[in-house]
């Protein structure tokens, strides 16, 4: 999720307190997921770097504004992480 101040994960978590649920869930039914978290922060790092460390909202840096649904540019930091997970996995 993202809010004005944070990238962060929600704090449903189970069995242990570093697997989300939905990856509990996945994994039951033999699907792979992948945490994008760092690549938005790393890319957030990198334009405050360029705006003299500026504070600004990952919200609405990466959302439509509501936290959750990407906007353009979300997206495609999205996109690229995933292109970025596959060719590793290739």
């Amino acid at each position: 999720y993202f809010s004005d101040k944070s990238i962060y994960f929600p704090k449903k978590m189970v069995k242990d307190k570093n697997t989300l649920f939905i990856e509990e869930l996945a994994s039951k039914y033999g699907f792979n997921t992948y945490r994008l978290d760092s690549y938005f922060k790393n890319d957030l790092s990198e334009i405050k770097q360029k705006l003299d460390g500026r504070n600004l909202s990952p919200k609405w840096s990466y959302t439509i504004g509501d936290g959750t649904h990407p906007n353009v540019r979300g997206a495609s930091i999205a996109a690229k992480a995933l292109m970025e997970i596959i060719k590793k996995e290739s």
